[in-house]
C-alpha cells in the first residue's frame, strides 16, 4: 500500500538481464558465434561483473522524482548552469510521467537518451549518450536501488526525503564522473559503513573538543576572579577611550532578576500543565469519536442497527458497502495521487482505518498509530497492517516511522 509504506520494488526484467549477458558472452568469449550457447551460473556471474567493470559511455545526470513530479535527488555529471538544470527537469518530468506502463524504459530526448525505471512511487531517470547501452544503464540504476535497500532496510521514499545526504554519498560510491565506480554491492556497503563510523567519530571528537574548550574557559574565568584581573578585556585601538567597566547590579536589580527567573520557571510549570490537560481533553474526545467511528465501521459492514433500539427486530442486514475506503482514499486530496492500480486491487478489501495517539513518559503526545483492517482476500494473509509515526513533541516534526511485517499469500 503506497500511502502506508512506499516500499521500493526490487524487480528487474529477467529478459533484460539475459539479453545483456548474451551480448556480453558474444563480445567477451573468443570462439562464441551464437547467443543461444548455454552458460553456467559461474560464467554468468563472471560475465555480469565484466560488463559492469567494462567502460561505458558517461551518464550525464541521474534524477529521482516522485509520481507527483517532486524531485527527490538530482546529480549532474556534465556542466550545466542552474537555469539549464531547471529547464531539463521541467521538460523531462512530464515526458516520463506521461508514458504508459507498457512502453519501454528508454526514449530519445533531444541529443541524449533517457533511461528510466520506476520503483513503487519513485522514478529513477538517467540521461546518457544516444550510442550507450540502455540495458547497462538499467543495471546501474538497479544496483543503486539495491544498495539503498540494503542500507536503509526496505527503503521507502520517506527514507530518501529525510536522509537525502546519505542517498547522495551512496550514489557517489556507485558512480563517479558519470561512470560506474564499483560493481560490488558488498564493497559499497562496507565503504558506506566506514563513512558512518567516521562521521560518528567526528561528532564525538567535536563534542569532546568543545567540552575541553569549555572547561579551559571556565578554569580561566575562575582564575581571573581569584586574581582580580580581567584577562578577557578587549584590545583597544590607538587613540580609543578606555571602556568603562559596567557597575555591578544593585540590590534592587538583583531582586528584579531573581523575580524574573522565578516567573519564567512558573511559566514553564503552567505550560506543562496546559499540555497535560490538553492531552486529557483530546483523549476524552477521542473516545467519543471512537464510538462514532465504530458505528461507521458497522454501517460500512452492512449493519443497519445503528441508531435503533437493541430490541428492534425489524432492522435488516445488508451486504457490506463495496470499495468504501478505496473510494474515500481516491477522493482525498492527500492520498489520491499515491494510489496505483496495484494498490487499488488490495484496497478494495480495506474494511476500516483506525488512528490512535501515543504519549511519552511525561504524558505528552509523541506520535500516532495507524491501523488498516482488511477483509479476507487473495493478496494479504495479514488481517491488520500497523504503522507507527514518531513525532517530536516540541515542533511536531516527523522523527521516524515503524512499520509492521506484511504477510503475503502465495500465488
Amino acid at each position: 500500500m503506497s500511502s502506508c509504506r512506499c516500499d521500493l520494488d526490487l524487480d528487474i526484467a529477467d529478459s533484460s538481464v539475459d539479453a545483456l549477458l548474451g551480448l556480453a558472452a558474444v563480445s567477451h568469449t573468443p570462439n562464441s558465434t551464437s547467443l543461444s550457447q548455454p552458460t553456467s551460473q559461474k560464467s554468468r556471474k563472471h560475465i555480469h561483473l565484466v560488463i559492469l567493470k567494462g567502460r561505458q559511455g558517461q551518464i550525464h545526470f541521474m534524477i529521482l522524482m516522485s509520481r507527483q513530479g517532486k524531485v527527490r535527488l538530482a546529480k549532474w555529471y556534465s556542466t550545466h548552469s542552474q537555469k539549464e538544470r531547471a529547464k531539463v527537469i521541467k521538460e523531462i518530468t512530464p515526458t516520463i510521467l506521461a508514458r504508459p506502463l507498457k512502453l519501454c524504459n528508454f526514449l530519445e530526448w533531444k541529443n541524449i537518451k533517457l533511461v528510466y525505471k520506476r520503483y513503487a512511487s519513485l522514478y529513477f531517470v538517467c540521461g546518457v549518450d544516444t550510442t550507450d547501452n540502455e540495458l547497462i544503464t538499467l543495471e546501474v540504476i538497479h544496483e543503486y536501488v539495491e544498495v539503498l535497500d540494503r542500507y536503509f532496510g526496505n527503503v521507502c521514499e520517506l527514507d530518501l526525503i529525510f536522509n537525502f545526504h546519505k542517498a547522495y554519498y551512496i550514489l557517489d560510491e556507485v558512480l563517479i564522473a558519470g561512470e560506474l565506480q564499483e560493481p560490488s554491492k558488498r564493497n559499497i556497503s562496507r565503504a558506506i559503513e566506514a563513512q558512518d563510523v567516521l562521521v560518528e567519530n567526528m561528532k564525538l571528537g567535536i563534542l569532546e573538543e568543545g567540552m575541553s574548550m569549555l572547561q579551559r574557559e571556565l578554569q580561566r574565568n575562575r582564575s581571573t576572579r581569584e586574581s582580580g584581573s580581567d584577562t578577557t578585556a578587549p584590545v583597544r585601538k590607538r587613540g580609543e577611550a578606555p571602556l568603562q567597566k559596567e557597575p555591578d547590579n544593585s540590590a534592587n536589580e538583583k531582586k528584579q532578576i531573581d523575580l524574573l527567573i522565578k516567573l519564567h520557571s512558573e511559566e514553564e510549570v503552567v505550560d506543562k500543565k496546559f499540555q497535560l490537560e490538553l492531552v486529557a481533553l483530546k483523549s476524552k474526545f477521542q473516545d467519543l469519536y471512537g464510538e462514532l467511528y465504530e458505528d461507521r465501521a458497522n454501517v460500512v459492514a452492512g449493519d443497519l442497527s445503528v441508531g435503533h433500539d437493541e430490541d428492534d427486530d425489524d432492522v435488516e442486514k445488508v451486504a457490506p458497502l463495496p470499495k468504501f475506503w478505496l473510494k474515500a482514499l481516491l477522493g482525498c486530496e492527500v492520498t489520491k495521487d499515491l494510489i496505483s492500480r496495484r494498490d487499488a486491487a488490495i484496497l478494495e478489501h480495506l474494511s476500516d482505518i483506525q488512528a490512535k495517539t501515543t504519549v511519552n513518559d511525561e504524558g505528552l503526545p509523541n506520535g500516532f498509530i495507524l491501523s488498516f483492517f482488511f477483509s479476507e482476500n487473495k493478496y494479504l494473509a495479514s488481517e491488520v497492517l500497523v504503522k507507527e509515526y514518531l513525532m517530536d513533541p516540541e515542533d511536531d516534526s516527523l522523527e521516524d516511522t515503524i512499520g509492521c511485517d506484511v504477510k503475503w499469500r502465495r500465488g
